[in-house]
């Protein structure tokens, strides 16, 4: 058994070992100040507001952020600008859904702008407005897109705690449509839908040799004229002439069945639409676009009497507007910035601040050991305590 005086040395030489491991601890904290903070802070997303700017001030070492629905942008700015002034920042949230929106307008009269977005599949889509809900949607595939009328301002998604507010769309400079052909039911009725849409047409109808039936000032196509040309039957002699050079520069044509050898010539071509004795066809020359309906007698859908379509005359309207609209010239003038767009709000998170984490995550041991304060003090303690006792054996 080791006499006393020997364990009196033994505790003096641990204390001396204690108080330099302190003082390296002490010496490196001060050498390295940005691991001089070592607290944490959970901060939820309701409270990150009042929080924000104390934590900006004291700058702790990590910060967790709980969130239940999306951060706002200008909060994102904020705690992304304290993580890149060294504070580790980190953050969770299950319910938050990869969601995205773009609202584009449709170069149509009625005003239809098409909502695409991006929506994790099995989720419950809802599409409301600064007004209130639009609809309601279960993603059953990836992605959603769906037409709204009149939407003059930005549109949302919301998908569990996501919402992505896609920005106001872009407005459209609308020009006219030149519309040739035959005197018939297809010429009758392709001039009827796309006037009643609320495009503005100029028209040639072929009565017979050397008797046509003018609307509006039919001219040659131009783009600084014309949005589109529509050519119903091979009869179109006006629009056959300046199609190709029409298109090339920028401009829309779209030929029914009979006039499928009106326009530019193109290799490629791509399937938009396909029935039982035809298709929709689709192809590119030079900066235009060109559409070629391969359905006979177009015009009977307007008359259908199929009790599945609620309103014939509505759908052909609308089909038909949507052929026109997909090749149309229509100039945009941008829509003036909107401060509530937030078309990507996941995403945007994880550029600002980071990937989702599951939980707080480990912590380096500087990090996780006491403060400096406290470590000083224990210092000066040990110190105190081997200076006694070695006074008090009578040593030096």
């Amino acid at each position: 058994m080791p006499s006393p005086v020997s364990a009196r040395r033994i505790g003096e030489w641990a204390l001396r070992v204690l108080s330099i491991a302190l003082l390296v601890v002490i010496l490196m904290r001060a050498w390295s100040p940005s691991r001089a903070i070592a607290r944490s802070e959970t901060v939820t997303e309701g409270s990150a507001a009042k929080l924000l700017p104390a934590l900006s001030m004291r700058g702790p070492a990590r910060i967790h952020i709980v969130v239940d629905s999306v951060i706002p942008p200008v909060q994102r700015d904020w705690i992304g600008a304290i993580g890149r002034s060294g504070t580790v920042v980190t953050w969770s949230g299950p319910r938050i859904a990869a969601t995205a929106a773009t609202l584009s307008r449709i170069a149509d009269p009625a005003g239809v702008s098409e909502l695409s977005a991006s929506v994790p599949v099995g989720s419950v889509a809802i599409v409301r407005d600064h007004v209130g809900v639009i609809d309601s949607v279960t993603i059953s595939q990836n992605g959603l897109r769906i037409d709204i009328p009149g939407a003059g301002t930005g549109v949302g998604v919301a998908a569990g705690a996501s919402t992505a507010w896609a920005a106001a769309p872009d407005s459209l400079v609308f020009k006219r449509l030149l519309i040739e052909g035959s005197a018939g039911w297809e010429t009758k009725f392709t001039i009827a839908a796309l006037a009643e849409r609320g495009w503005k047409i100029d028209a040639i109808t072929h009565v017979a040799p050397g008797i046509d039936v003018r609307e509006g000032a039919p001219a040659s196509p131009d783009t600084s004229r014309y949005a589109a040309i529509i050519a119903v039957d091979s009869t179109a002699v006006l629009v056959a002439r300046g199609a190709a050079s029409f298109v090339k520069s920028g401009g829309g044509l779209v030929t029914l069945r009979d006039a499928s050898g009106i326009g530019p010539r193109t290799d490629a071509s791509v399937v938009l639409e396909r029935r039982a004795d035809a298709d929709v066809r689709a192809s590119r020359a030079g900066n235009g676009r060109v559409i070629h309906v391969g359905y006979k007698d177009l015009w009977r859908y307007r008359m259908s009497d199929d009790d599945s379509v609620p309103d014939p005359v509505a759908a052909h309207r609308a089909w038909l507007a949507r052929v026109v609209a997909s090749v149309a010239y229509a100039p945009r003038i941008a829509a003036r910035l909107d401060s509530l767009a937030d078309p990507a709000p996941f995403a945007d998170m994880v550029d600002r601040i980071g990937a989702r984490s599951a939980s707080l995550g480990a912590e380096s041991p500087l990090r996780t050991e006491v403060p400096s304060s406290v470590l000083f003090g224990v210092l000066l303690i040990s110190l105190l305590l081997e200076l006694a006792s070695r006074r008090l054996r009578g040593a030096r």
